[in-house]
């Protein structure tokens, strides 16, 4: 009798990958097909939980140890902080729990190794994912009435301003325009080092990836995918990664010290927000102005830019935020993930958090797992990608693919 094939860790989480896919594509047609997923979505943190403490076992590297440290002091922190704030409860567990799916889910595929065969199946599921997206896109383009009329439900409403021009931002088979930014960004990075294909198809599935992304009209997205083709050059010649790696440290300089200027200074920045008047700069604005009346200790959980925030109180009514047009509709910039460390957790919080996600990165070998896992915080900056399952899932099955490729290339360059 033949035994029947099981399905192992890895095979679940691509099954995972392609749910999100497929249930992504079903909210573009009705918000009604997607909520039995959405329900089943909101267990993947608990259900990665368990599966990570079965694969550790009690068995940790020094990287995650350190990572899963600090994490745990940051959310305790967030606690106690909070409770200091007279938070209720449920507000804490109501954010405790979005806290809790970066580290669960990251984790998780951080110590989850796979074999070849998924680096190949993920290949396939990116040129699918490519031959579904261009159809649609053009069908977006050229009948951007009877698209809207089929898909009312996608994010695709919100228009991209390109000089004087406001043009639809393509999402392919995705539900917002992000989304397929991101995962076009990632199939790139994960076909610059794929050997499989052949030297004409590897280039047109890229071009064909970089065009896609680009009628986005993500700008963010755009940049950090000029800056990720631009690293995997850099990566052909180690003295040239060299220079560029003490050029990212002057940047990094240059950004702690207008950090500390903020802090210092914060009038400086309010005039900087006033020139730039956008709901990101407002809410980062005003998270720096709860950190600095809160003496750099924090307000607490669920007083700006977290989900607590935008759900169980009334934060956004009671500030200075209460009048801007995204407010007034309801479009609560608790997708902006760093406002709510800064304002919620004060400096300890932030320096924790930061340290655990230092520590963690060290665990990559591969430089494309890490220069993802980079992406993955820089995109933070203006989205909830560290808070929304489907980035967490997306980033943390291409960084598991990646470091695959990069520890089986370690084996044979070392193999006898």
């Amino acid at each position: 009798m033949t035994e029947r094939p099981r399905l192992s860790l890895p095979g679940l989480f691509f099954v995972l990958v392609l749910m999100e896919i497929l249930f992504g594509f079903l909210k573009k047609l009705s918000p009604t097909l997607y909520q039995p997923f959405d329900l089943l979505e909101k267990l993947i943190p608990i259900a990665a939980l368990a599966i990570c403490a079965l694969i550790l076992n009690g068995r940790l590297s020094r990287p995650i140890a350190f990572s899963l440290l600090f994490y745990g002091l940051y959310l305790l922190y967030g606690i106690v902080i909070s409770y200091l704030n007279h938070k209720s409860s449920a507000v804490i567990f109501y954010q405790l729990y979005h806290e809790i799916k970066y580290i669960a889910i990251m984790v998780t595929f951080s110590v989850l190794h796979c074999s070849d065969r998924w680096s190949r199946k993920s290949l396939k599921v990116c040129t699918l994912v490519l031959l579904l997206s261009i159809p649609l896109i053009l069908f977006q383009l050229g009948a951007s009435g009877a698209y809207d009329s089929l898909f009312s439900n996608g994010g695709h409403f919100e228009r991209g301003y390109v000089g004087g021009l406001q043009l639809p931002r393509a999402v392919g088979v995705f539900w917002h325009p992000s989304q397929l930014a991101i995962f076009s960004l990632l199939a790139i990075i994960l076909l610059s080092s794929d050997q499989s294909m052949t030297r004409l198809r590897r280039p047109l599935y890229i071009l064909l990836f970089t065009l896609c992304a680009v009628l986005t009209i993500q700008r963010l997205e755009l940049f950090l995918l000029l800056c990720s083709c631009y690293a995997i050059y850099l990566m052909k010649d180690r003295h040239k990664l060299y220079l560029s790696a003490h050029f990212g440290h002057l940047i990094l300089a240059v950004g702690a010290a207008f950090c500390i200027s903020v802090l210092v200074k914060p009038g400086l920045y309010a005039g900087l927000v006033e020139s730039l008047p956008s709901p990101r700069s407002w809410i980062f604005y005003q998270s720096v102005q709860t950190l600095l009346n809160s003496s750099y200790w924090g307000a607490g959980w669920g007083t700006i830019g977290s989900h607590a925030a935008a759900d169980m109180t009334n934060a956004y009514s009671l500030s200075d935020l209460s009048d801007l047009w995204w407010v007034q509709r309801g479009l609560y910039l608790y997708d902006t993930y760093w406002p709510h460390v800064i304002g919620e957790t004060g400096l300890p919080g932030l320096c924790l958090l930061v340290l655990s996600i230092v520590c963690l990165a060290n665990q990559f070998v591969g430089f494309n797992a890490r220069l993802i896992f980079f992406i993955l915080f820089l995109t933070s900056l203006l989205s909830s990608n560290l808070q929304s399952i489907f980035y967490l899932v997306m980033f943390g099955w291409f960084i598991m693919v990646s470091e695959n490729q990069s520890r089986q290339r370690l084996i044979a360059a070392h193999a006898p």
